[in-house]
């Protein structure tokens, strides 16, 4: 977001940027002529004229902070969950409900998130009494994760251009930013596959795994390791875990990101990377179970294309609008087959 002072707060009140020197200059020497006017003639016409001048800064602030609350605005966005950099039709709506007229205004918005078709950000408005305008804008968004889109705030300027009030608005666009499906994470899996280790992914019905003991009478026959019988002669049977010796676990760990650039390029990259290792587990139809701290995402299982395009759409908004995972319940004591994939 653009680094001013007022979007820790409500309002933010100040003196007008543009030409401000200039302005306040000009302002002041109408003030002290008026003054030495008043001292040296008097007349009607002149004290009018100072007390106009004496008391414009006041009745300005009275002023922009009535049409702060004179306002009604509303945004229309085409779907609040799509794809990073997916154009959606976005408008803007705004209605003066008071009886004075707003002088000058212009819309802020989260341009550091967003980028718009048209350069309506940089226009300034005007709106009679009770005067409503329509802004339309096609939006797309810059990162995947969650966080406020569109118009955030308005800056209202009084008519001489003297003072500046900047106000956040309550209604605002809450969008969940789906990340680009790639191969970023397929050469890490692919590696941690090939090795050898507690990562190593065994696909050979024949292997026999850790959770194995011999046969002994009363065992169920359909626990027999029938294919070791036929090379080795040798009975043994899979404990009922060893049916879910492929499935790899992920545990996934969101730390806190702030809002600025670098904080949304981590956060971006994360669940690019995240979505990459489930489109792989989905490619070659292999299980990958998700840990999480957020009860509904726990547990989820990716294991073919149907599954990943469910995770995807639904799963996948329920990490990003999750907060910061607590670590100590995401860690699980796993023997095995379990990757970590921690938010940097």
């Amino acid at each position: 977001m653009k680094n001013d002072p007022f979007f820790e707060k409500r309002f933010h009140l100040c003196l007008n940027q543009d030409k401000k020197v200039l302005r306040l200059s000009f302002f002041i020497c109408l003030l002290i002529t008026s003054t030495v006017i008043v001292s040296l003639w008097g007349g009607a016409f002149s004290y009018a004229f100072f007390y106009s001048l004496l008391l414009y800064v006041p009745l300005s602030i009275l002023y922009l902070f009535y049409l702060s609350f004179s306002f009604r605005i509303s945004q229309e966005l085409d779907g609040r969950i799509f794809k990073k950099g997916e154009k959606r039709e976005y408008s803007i709506i705004l209605e003066n409900s008071g009886f004075l007229p707003v002088a000058s205004f212009k819309l802020i918005s989260s341009d550091l998130v967003s980028q718009y078709k048209d350069d309506s950000f940089s226009l300034d408005y005007k709106l009679f009494s009770h005067e409503s305008i329509k802004i339309s804008n096609p939006l797309s968004c810059k990162y995947a994760g969650s966080y406020t889109a569109g118009l955030i705030a308005i800056s209202l300027k009084d008519p001489f251009g003297l003072l500046k009030l900047s106000f956040k608005i309550q209604d605002r666009l809450r969008v969940h930013i789906l990340p680009e499906i790639t191969d970023l994470a397929w050469s890490d899996l692919d590696r941690i596959y090939n090795n050898t280790g507690s990562y190593q992914m065994h696909n050979d019905e024949s292997f026999l795994g850790n959770d194995i003991r011999k046969y002994a009478p009363g065992d169920p026959v359909h626990s027999i390791h029938w294919k070791n019988y036929a090379r080795t002669k040798q009975l043994f049977i899979r404990l009922p875990e060893e049916k879910c010796s492929e499935l790899i676990k992920m545990v996934i760990i969101k730390t806190k990101s702030g809002m600025d650039e670098e904080s949304l390029k981590r956060r971006d990259y994360f669940l690019e990377y995240l979505v990459s290792a489930m489109s792989y587990f989905a490619k070659n139809k292999r299980p990958l179970q998700l840990i999480s701290s957020d009860p509904a995402v726990d547990g989820v299982i990716i294991d073919d294309y149907e599954s990943f395009n469910k995770a995807y759409l639904d799963t996948l908004q329920k990490i990003m609008s999750h907060p910061v995972s607590k670590e100590t319940e995401a860690k699980t004591n796993f023997s095995q087959n379990v990757l970590v994939l921690r938010e940097a």
